[in-house]
């Protein structure tokens, strides 16, 4: 598929999806732009967190033209709370993850709307060094320090107060 994608000389994005096994993050990258390191989320928190946390176990895999993936954005699905979906986003624009919509957009309302158009957190996902955000402070408790680089050599620092256990 990625040699039949690269003969249309065509600037195609390609996402493997094997559900984060056989190790795709050690050699996604000589083939796709992003692969999945985990399996399918589901609409609820706990999803949400358990793949939040498995994807950052492969944050040295993931730079420019090569991104973990830990999956579809469920911001706009009605099952999070306005926080958790503020959340959601928020952790997936730091880690520099696909931003992948699993929303019905016809259905969408100015909230979600609001959350996926956050232009600050959209530059730190888009930003062209592309570094995942690791965390690098309290990364087994509820208040976690993530750290991330852009093109410039500026630091971002998120401060992440997520209470997991609720």
């Amino acid at each position: 598929m990625a040699n039949a994608l690269a003969a249309t000389k065509r600037p195609i994005y390609y996402s493997i999806c094997n559900w984060g096994e056989s190790n795709v993050w050690e050699w996604g990258a000589t083939i796709g732009n992003s692969w999945r390191t985990t399996v399918d989320i589901s609409n609820n928190w706990s999803s949400m967190k358990y793949n939040f946390m498995q994807n950052n176990n492969y944050a040295k895999y993931a730079g420019p033209g090569g991104w973990n993936d830990p999956d579809m954005l469920e911001v706009g699905n009605g099952n999070l709370t306005l926080a958790e979906s503020r959340t959601h986003f928020a952790l997936w624009c730091f880690v520099k993850a696909p931003l992948i919509l699993g929303n019905d957009l016809t259905k969408m309302d100015d909230d979600t709307l609001k959350i996926i158009t956050n232009k600050g957190l959209i530059a730190i996902n888009q930003d062209s060094n592309g570094q995942q955000g690791t965390c690098v402070m309290n990364c087994q408790k509820n208040l976690q320090v993530y750290q991330t680089y852009n093109l410039d050599g500026g630091v971002y620092y998120g401060i992440l107060v997520v209470n997991w256990d609720d």
